[in-house]
């Protein structure tokens, strides 16, 4: 009796193949939970709907907003290297407090980037401008 092929394929070869297969559903929707919580939990903060040095859980946070702790704490992760929130370890979250001088520093970082980009397709268009040397 004749092997189908494919049937003689080490078992190296068919986990090597396996790993090739594209991601479940499951892990896509997994990744746009987490950016739907970090833009909730954002927009709290900033709303100070979540007011500077309030302690928080993960779980009062996903129970908030509605979506499960692991996309929330994908969020916080995020969130802390934003420089929006101090986790403490074990025990939870703390709503930072920016100073008005970070305010203002965040404001005129937002305002030179916008006119970094200005400058960046004024010179991109189709013209003779000499300082698209420059890009």
């Amino acid at each position: 009796m004749r092997k189908p092929a494919g049937a003689h394929k080490s078992s190296a070869v068919q986990r090597t193949d396996a790993r090739m297969r594209p991601q479940p559903a499951s892990e896509k929707s997994l990744l746009s939970l987490s950016d739907a919580a970090y833009e909730a939990i954002k927009h709290r903060i900033l709303s100070l709907a979540l007011r500077p040095g309030l302690f928080v859980t993960e779980r009062t946070l996903s129970d908030m907003i509605g979506i499960s702790r692991m996309p929330v704490h994908q969020a916080v992760q995020r969130l802390k290297s934003d420089g929006l929130l101090d986790v403490i370890a074990r025990k939870g979250i703390i709503i930072r407090m920016t100073s008005f001088k970070e305010l203002l520093e965040l404001f005129e970082l937002g305002r030179l980037v916008s006119q970094f980009q200005i400058f960046r397709l004024f010179c991109l268009r189709p013209c003779r401008c000499p300082s698209r040397a420059l890009l």
